[in-house]
């Protein structure tokens, strides 16, 4: 006799049986906070950068993330191994912190507005 039953089969039960964890669900906010941040990064990188060097500046920002992603994910691991998942958390935190006081230092204003336009763009005025 098969004990498989059709109601474990249907969405609702894979719902009931892959419910998430509320805490797990938090832990979605930092990878939403880090996409927001390199969509920003994308604008921020052609606003500091002069002319000349637009592919010397982005080559060198996209040298400077990768080592960051590289470093991230070994320090990650040693604070998994160290201190769990709530010392990879107050990494995060102590991380977002260092960059928000970093961001301090930026310009307030953008150094090329004229240029990152929607006008600018659309007429063709930055070739």
């Amino acid at each position: 006799m098969n004990d498989c039953n059709i109601l474990d089969l249907t969405p609702l039960s894979a719902f009931y049986l892959l419910r998430p964890d509320p805490f797990i669900c938090l832990l979605y906010l930092p990878g939403v906070v880090f996409a927001v941040n390199s969509a920003v990064h994308s604008y921020l990188i052609l606003d500091y950068t002069d002319g000349d060097k637009v592919a010397l500046n982005v080559g060198f920002y996209y040298i400077a993330n990768a080592g960051g992603r590289l470093i991230g994910c070994l320090l990650s691991g040693l604070l998994y191994q160290w201190a769990g998942l709530a010392g990879c958390l107050w990494g995060t935190v102590a991380f977002c912190l260092a960059a928000a006081g970093i961001s301090l230092g930026l310009p307030p204003r953008a150094l090329h507005p004229d240029r990152l336009s929607v006008a600018a763009v659309g007429s063709g005025d930055g070739d």
